[in-house]
């Protein structure tokens, strides 16, 4: 335990001595902008940044540079020995959302996030690019997409499952010895979004135009910061510095890791309780169950806490990650149970009203009539919501917003439209 506490003693005083250090050159180097930053960087935008790169005859105007990478990244035996460049009468193609013809058990076709294929006089290969930056598996989802890539007949053909950590997909998208059975026949390789760094770094060298080359590292920020919580690599560094000088801050910083969702999940708890506390001061409904979360609970897509104005109430404010390990947060209205009638005349009058008063947005969901997005948008891997958490500010936050919504509501007298007809 004492190796520990020094550990953690030391690395405070690298971070805040890296923090001051930043703050002191924040005009030369503003650590913090990313183009990204004003980017949608949802899955179709992320999809459609890595499918323009793969493409050579794209804006990029760097060729089959990026392609030629890529194809290194690729677990298989003939990824080393496609040379594109001496090929006659080849054709590169590389599009998004691709739909498949084989379909799914409920007959319903698919979308590839990224089809590429090449072809030329000696190779017709396939390539199925499965993109997963937030999103969990959907049920049998690489299954079909192996047997999409079988159907169109190429001479080789790959899967790409392209996880944000780096996991294999779940047993219900692809039975556990299928896949192992596609790892060993070099069927599918597995990448983690820090896997594209050195990819994406490895090309920069070779950019001929600043443009593409700024666009590059900044596309690598992003993936540091969003996938990795790493918004300073000289941090970073400093940190595996201080961690690799003996053994025993090693072993502490492995313990430190393997207890990250152990205190997830308390400071999760503590949040719940809180706002429970908060929630009888004000006269809400708390609606969640503090007791029986587990670690296993809050990291599933779609966790989230319901507050209500009244025990009646049929709609209620909520907070909710949209994605799996605490990514996506949004808050908004949203019903306890799915709207039958999407003509329901209060969900369609709160919609309209919301929108209007407090400029939320919405789409065609049966359960939100309008949401925004929460302060804190991910917490998978950025300490300020925990420690937010830890100070007592989240709690403060979350219930602000819930009233801000209320009193809304109140002052223009739609609170009855929270309740059933």
């Amino acid at each position: 335990m004492e190796h520990l506490e020094k550990l953690l003693r030391d690395v405070i005083s690298v971070t805040q001595r890296i923090e001051a250090s930043r703050k002191m050159y924040a005009a030369q180097i503003a650590p913090d902008f990313n183009a990204f930053n004003y980017i949608q960087t949802n899955e179709l935008m992320l999809s459609r940044i890595l499918a323009d790169l793969l493409d050579p005859s794209q804006s990029h105007a760097q060729g089959d540079l990026f392609l030629k990478g890529f194809i290194k990244l690729l677990s298989c035996e003939w990824s080393d020995s496609i040379d594109l460049s001496s090929r006659p009468n080849q054709k590169i193609k590389v599009n998004t959302e691709v739909q498949t013809t084989a379909s799914s058990d409920d007959g319903t076709p698919r979308r590839m996030d990224i089809y590429l294929t090449i072809k030329n006089d000696h190779h017709d290969i396939g390539l199925c690019i499965e993109n997963k930056p937030f999103a969990s598996d959907q049920n049998k989802q690489m299954t079909d997409y192996y047997k999409e890539l079988e159907k169109r007949g190429h001479g080789l053909f790959h899967l790409v499952y392209l996880k944000y950590d780096g996991s294999e997909p779940s047993e219900s998208s692809v039975a556990k010895d299928l896949l192992e059975s596609w790892l060993v026949n070099e069927k599918i390789t597995i990448l983690s979004y820090a896997d594209l760094i050195p990819w994406l770094d490895s090309c920069l060298g070779y950019i001929q135009n600043s443009r593409v080359q700024n666009f590059v590292k900044e596309f690598i920020g992003y993936i540091q910061k969003r996938f990795l919580g790493v918004s300073d690599m000289n941090e970073r560094h400093e940190l595996v510095k201080l961690v690799t000088q003996s053994s025993d801050s090693i072993a502490a910083a492995f313990l430190v890791k393997n207890s990250i969702n152990d205190l997830k999940l308390s400071l999760m708890r503590k949040l719940l309780l809180s706002l429970e506390e908060e929630c009888i001061q004000k006269g809400f409904v708390f609606s969640d169950d503090t007791k029986n979360i587990n670690s296993r609970s809050i990291d599933k897509k779609y966790f989230g806490l319901y507050i209500f104005f009244d025990s009646h109430d049929r709609y209620g404010f909520r907070l909710e990650f949209f994605y799996s390990n605490n990514d996506g947060a949004e808050v908004g209205l949203c019903a306890k149970s799915p709207i039958t009638d999407k003509a329901d005349a209060n969900f369609l009058e709160l919609r309209k009203f919301l929108c209007q008063q407090l400029e939320w947005g919405f789409s065609e969901s049966v359960l939100w009539p309008a949401w925004t997005s929460f302060k804190y948008k991910n917490w998978d891997t950025n300490p300020a919501p925990w420690i937010a958490i830890q100070n007592g500010e989240m709690a403060q936050l979350i219930i602000a917003e819930a009233e801000t919504l209320f009193n809304t509501l109140k002052e223009k007298g739609k609170l009855h439209l929270l309740r059933a007809d």
